[in-house]
């Protein structure tokens, strides 16, 4: 039987993998269209809380465009479940938008890629 911080790591995984009633979109650098949910995303930053409660999703959904979708895939991974083999290259794309968001451990993990 998993521990319980083993096992809440393997529901949220779950939640990423079958992307369990997403509540948001985000456009990414090639406008592909990728689902997220905001909660799971504004807990790790106040500049996403930010984001988020100011207004309705706009209607392309939410400007993520500095980030291919393999970078924000990689961006999800890590927050939603704790995942830190995050590619070299997405890692380069994940640092200024990790400072950016103000996401510090995201900046050093990517860094040390």
């Amino acid at each position: 039987e998993a521990e319980p911080a083993e096992a809440i790591t393997n529901d949220y995984r779950q939640i990423y993998e079958k992307l369990l009633y997403p509540d948001a979109s985000a456009s990414t650098s090639r406008n592909e269209k990728l689902g997220f949910h905001r909660a799971l995303l504004a807990v790790h930053s106040d500049a996403f809380v930010a984001m988020f409660s100011k207004n309705d999703e706009p209607s392309g959904g939410w400007d993520f465009r500095s980030l291919s979708a393999d970078a924000f895939r990689a961006m999800q991974r890590y927050l939603y479940y704790g995942d830190t083999e995050i590619a070299p290259l997405h890692a380069c794309e994940l640092v200024a938008f990790a400072r950016e968001h103000q996401l510090a451990e995201l900046v050093k993990v990517c860094k040390h890629m």
